[in-house]
């Protein structure tokens, strides 16, 4: 018989021997073949773009009206500092015997890492204790 051990515990994420417990959610050890941490796309660059755009209308309108060149100036300073305040996200993905799943997603790639360690560990260990029954 197999005991549960555990692995990891934290924040409602729990790794036993047997299963990744997320919340609600349950995985069976068993059915995962693969686990990863990727880095999930960035879209600072929507930001980036429509700031840089406002400072250059605001450029073109200091000739005319001053209020409109300030509105342009001060959406562009708005858009670069919401782009520089947004951080990278990671992704926990699982690849089990059905497809493919994202169960968790962070900005702290190494807690993610951390997870991902706990649940090879544990599927190892599970591996190694049935090829000695």
């Amino acid at each position: 018989m197999v005991r549960a051990d555990l692995y990891y515990d934290k924040d409602g994420v729990k790794v036993t021997s047997k299963e990744f417990i997320l919340n609600s959610s349950r995985y069976k050890l068993s059915d995962v073949n693969a686990v990863y941490v990727s880095k999930r796309a960035n879209y600072r660059r929507y930001p980036i773009t429509f700031g840089v755009l406002s400072f250059f209308f605001g450029i073109l309108m200091v000739g005319g009206s001053m209020g409109v060149a300030l509105f342009f100036f001060l959406c562009g300073l708005i858009m670069l500092i919401v782009a520089m305040r947004m951080k990278t996200q990671y992704a926990l993905r699982l690849r089990i015997g059905w497809g493919e799943t994202i169960p968790l997603i962070s900005t702290d790639p190494y807690e993610l890492e951390e997870i991902r360690k706990a649940i090879w560990a544990s599927k190892n260990n599970l591996e190694e204790e049935k090829e000695k029954e």
